[in-house]
């Protein structure tokens, strides 16, 4: 009894405020989503064939497929760590994404007051690597021209800009985080193009990555550029991304922003296109 009070007071102290896990699949924790939608301050209404949920309240609507590593947010796609899973007729979330995915959105943290005065930016591949291909046209030449427009813009506003590359050429990936740390980034944003051969009415808008909680598979375990070419998706077992979330202390692996329309030939060409409000 000791030690279950003992857990119930840690599991506090994180931040969350749902119950004691419900169940243990494959070594994680998970909670009931009626559960935790009711301690959230969710009402939680079932849909489709009983397999889909949907958990909204008035600043929030999330919906839920049992199987699935993607909740919806008010329209954003965003990865779990674990799909949501049914036991028992019984809908339930991953502690892990309860704590680290959903919380951080739901009630994020406090800005802790710091000035960002210098921004490394990444341009995504280069060199050997030429990201993902379309034709004649490779992801490497417009994470470049991406690059140099956003630091002319950055430094007309008054940020100091550093670049990971400023030609054609191959920066390995543990150099990348280190030449930042040596500037004194204060900020690292890699910058990518995405390209798709299917559902291409259904993909827009921006693509961002955080780094990944400890115990759970990241989206790109294996590297950047793993399995780039025509068609290339990010391997459903391994699902992380759709939010934003800044590292403490030096720059590590970074997060990324990627571009989510298809690699469009006629648009991509055209600087204006690429402008932010455009992106």
């Amino acid at each position: 009894m000791k030690y279950r009070i003992l857990f119930w007071l840690g599991w506090c102290l994180v931040g969350s405020i749902a119950p004691l896990p419900a169940a243990l699949i494959n070594g994680h924790g998970y909670v009931p989503l009626t559960d935790w939608a009711q301690a959230n301050g969710f009402k939680l209404t079932v849909t489709g064939r009983g397999n889909e949920f949907t958990a909204a309240n008035r600043a929030f609507n999330l919906g839920f497929e049992v199987n699935s590593a993607q909740v919806q947010i008010n329209g954003v796609a965003v990865r779990l760590c674990y799909p949501v899973a049914l036991e028992r007729g019984v809908p339930l979330l991953s502690q892990m994404d309860s704590a680290e995915t959903l919380r951080p959105i739901l009630y994020p943290p406090r800005h802790s007051g710091r000035r960002i005065t210098t921004i490394f930016l990444d341009p995504g591949h280069g060199g050997r690597d030429t990201g993902n291909r379309v034709g004649n046209y490779d992801e490497k030449t417009y994470t470049l021209a991406l690059a140099q427009e956003l630091r002319d813009q950055l430094v007309a506003a008054g940020f100091k800009v550093f670049l990971s590359r400023t030609r054609d050429e191959y920066v390995e990936l543990p150099q990348r985080p280190a030449l930042a740390n040596r500037r004194g980034a204060d900020l690292f944003v890699s910058l990518h193009f995405n390209a798709t051969e299917t559902g291409r009415d259904e993909v827009a808008g921006p693509e961002t990555y955080c780094i990944t909680p400890v115990g759970a598979s990241s989206s790109n375990a294996q590297g950047e550029g793993a399995g780039f070419g025509p068609g290339a998706e990010i391997p459903r077992p391994k699902p992380r991304r759709a939010r934003s979330r800044r590292a403490p202390g030096p720059v590590r692996r970074p997060p990324r922003c990627r571009h989510a329309r298809h690699l469009d030939r006629r648009r991509l060409h055209d600087s204006s296109h690429r402008r932010p409000e455009n992106l």
